[in-house]
């Protein structure tokens, strides 16, 4: 499981530099598991990260891997075009990863909830930041394209950069909090991946008084408000509206997986 690309900062000053640094943006880790229930061992059954899942990672990795030489040969476009790729199966990872949790949470909140919390924490929101990244770096992908191979005037690329993150923050706060909270009510690690990026930019920008680094300042504030208000709300809502009553689910994960596509298994 991929957790974080290692990518340039979104400053501008900056693109020239990581051109030249030829950096490669993939770490992995992975957690050992050798419990066991009483259906088979936890990593198979049930299945809550599913075929879809795996195939979406690997898809990513050789994406990766093939972004990697284009950006060594400087070919620009389809290197936009490769990490635009990246970041739909990243959000494939995504979706397969929450469908899952979605399917069997309640058996795991009655029998392994330590499990549960488990990937909660580790999988779901380690892969919420790798998607945070990839979304970032991305963008990142076409502010470098438009300042090499278009005519467009630096801050303008800039801010229409900085303005595209901005949408895609606010959409995203109204969507975990108000339509998706059942898929992903414990995501919490988003704002402090946007906050890092953000805060580096800053530190790292040459022009402190232009229009890019106000607007940059003003993405950081208003991010840091979101995690607090999206940590507010998780806490709240994991004591008055929690997901899972006690009683749990009447079948077992073999049962629940014979109802799902082969896909989800």
């Amino acid at each position: 499981m991929l957790l974080l690309r290692a990518g340039v900062l979104l400053n501008v000053s900056l693109l020239k530099e990581s051109f030249a640094g030829r950096t490669s943006r993939t770490y992995h880790y992975s957690i050992p598991t050798n419990n066991r229930n009483a259906y088979d061992w936890m990593y198979t059954t049930p299945a809550v990260l599913p075929y879809g899942f795996h195939v979406s990672v690997i898809m990513n990795i050789c994406l990766n891997i093939t972004w990697l030489f284009l950006f060594d040969r400087e070919l620009l476009l389809p290197g936009l075009i490769t990490t635009a790729l990246m970041t739909l199966t990243d959000y494939m990872i995504l979706y397969f990863c929450y469908h899952g949790l979605k399917i069997y949470g309640a058996w795991l909140n009655k029998f392994r909830n330590t499990d549960l919390w488990l990937i909660r924490i580790l999988v779901q929101n380690g892969t919420a930041i790798y998607t945070t990244w990839g979304t970032l770096f991305t963008l990142l992908n076409l502010t470098i394209y438009i300042q090499y191979e278009t005519d467009v005037p630096k801050c303008d690329y800039a801010v229409l950069s900085l303005l595209l993150i901005l949408m895609k923050l606010l959409v995203w706060f109204l969507l975990e909090n108000f339509y998706l909270d059942d898929h992903v009510r414990y995501i919490v690690t988003i704002y402090p991946v946007v906050i890092l990026w953000f805060s580096g930019a800053l530190s790292n920008s040459d022009s402190p008084h232009g229009r890019s680094y106000i607007f940059t300042a003003c993405i950081l504030a208003i991010s840091c408000v979101m995690f607090v208000a999206r940590i507010a709300l998780v806490t709240w809502k994991h004591y008055k509206r929690p997901l899972y009553n006690n009683r749990g689910p009447n079948m077992s994960p073999i049962e629940i997986a014979l109802t799902q596509r082969k896909l989800f298994l």
